[in-house]
């Protein structure tokens, strides 16, 4: 599913009210960890949308969500995901749902960087997600 996609759905979702376009192509993220880059897309009280880079041979650390669904689209690149410690290999066209309170990982695999978007239900909040023992960078 395009990102373009997801705008869409995230509109209809939270109601013609509160429908708002952002254009992620113009906004350079913010890094999170060190190799990993966000683009924060439109978010309503049920969902939230999130564009993420994750730099070749990085990831991020261990974490997971007191009671947040995630959804991981895969955009481009290859990498892998833990679920509760399990690895999986992930790469274009592949979703990954993560329920709560599941630990996740994701990392691209050393030879190139990886996309993703992450669907969050309800939005993401910082108050639901648990780094497991590390903070986020501001």
């Amino acid at each position: 599913m395009r990102l373009r996609h997801m705008v869409l759905l995230s509109m209809l979702l939270n109601g013609a009210a509160h429908a708002q376009v952002r254009h992620l192509a113009a906004d350079p993220g913010k890094a999170i960890w060190p190799g990993i880059v966000v683009q924060e897309g439109p978010s309503g009280g049920r969902l939230s949308i999130a564009r993420f880079t994750v730099a070749p041979g990085r990831s991020d650390p261990p974490s997971h969500m007191r009671h947040a669904e995630e959804w991981f689209l895969i955009e481009s690149g290859h990498g892998t995901v833990w679920l509760d410690g399990q690895a999986s290999s992930v790469g274009p066209g592949d979703v990954v749902r993560v329920a709560a309170p599941v630990v996740r990982r994701i990392a691209a695999a050393p030879d190139g960087a990886m996309v993703f978007e992450a669907i969050t239900n309800p939005a993401f909040s910082l108050d639901d997600y648990v780094p497991d023992g590390q903070t986020p960078r501001d």
